[in-house]
Order: C-alpha cells, then sequence, then structure tokens
C-alpha cells in the first residue's frame, strides 16, 4: 500500500480513507485483542497511513534535492537568482520555487509532491 507513494501520494480523502480501511481490517485480524484502531497502530508499532505515506514523500524529496545524480534532480525548479547575469524585471528573493506557493496557479501543480514536500 506504501508501493510508489511519490508518484500517487496527492490523492483525495476518500481514497486514503479506503487505503486505511484495508490498514483496519488487517490490523483487526492480527492483533484481536486491540479494542480500537489506535490501540492496534500501538501495539504493532507503526503509524497510520497517511503519516506514513507523508514520511516516505519527504525523504524521497530531501534525498532529491541533495543528490545532484539523483534521475529527478534537474526536474526540480531552479532558485530564481541562481545563474542570472543581468537584473530580472520582477526581482523575487533567492527562494527556491517549490518552497514558494505563490507559483502554484492550479490546484493540481499545489498538490504536485514537489511542491508539499521541501
Amino acid at each position: 500500500m506504501e508501493y510508489a507513494v511519490p508518484v500517487w501520494q496527492s490523492i483525495s480523502d476518500t481514497w486514503s480513507d479506503k487505503l486505511e480501511t484495508i490498514q483496519k481490517r488487517a490490523l483487526k485480524i492480527i492483533f484481536p485483542f486491540a479494542e480500537t484502531y489506535l490501540e492496534a497502530l500501538e501495539v504493532a508499532g507503526i503509524d497510520n497511513l497517511a503519516d506514513r505515506r507523508t514520511i516516505i514523500c519527504k525523504k524521497y524529496m530531501s534525498r532529491m534535492k541533495i543528490s545532484p545524480n539523483h534521475p529527478l534532480h534537474a526536474l526540480l525548479p531552479k532558485n530564481t537568482g541562481e545563474n542570472c547575469n543581468y537584473e530580472l524585471r520582477d526581482k523575487t528573493e533567492d527562494v527556491l520555487l517549490y518552497q514558494d506557493f505563490r507559483f502554484c496557479r492550479t490546484k493540481k501543480t499545489e498538490n504536485f509532491f514537489t511542491f508539499k514536500y521541501y
């Protein structure tokens, strides 16, 4: 249920709840003595799926940003002030685009994982 999470992380709440239901059912089978889902999570020593997906995406983004050899590193937006030999009309601070939500013009762009997990 966590395979290729950075690709499909921005799913709707409905689909997220359906995935969580699968984990709830599995934990109920594995730990029948647990009274609640939260208690079963504690006994198993795991987080809920939504939290685990967020952690996986943050780790993936940090590896992608740190390593210039990462296959997707070149796809990250560059720093707006990087390698610019002339004055820009609208000079912005030296902020990476994926850390500045002003550049999100559509909901699809806002939900893209490079914007969410910086």
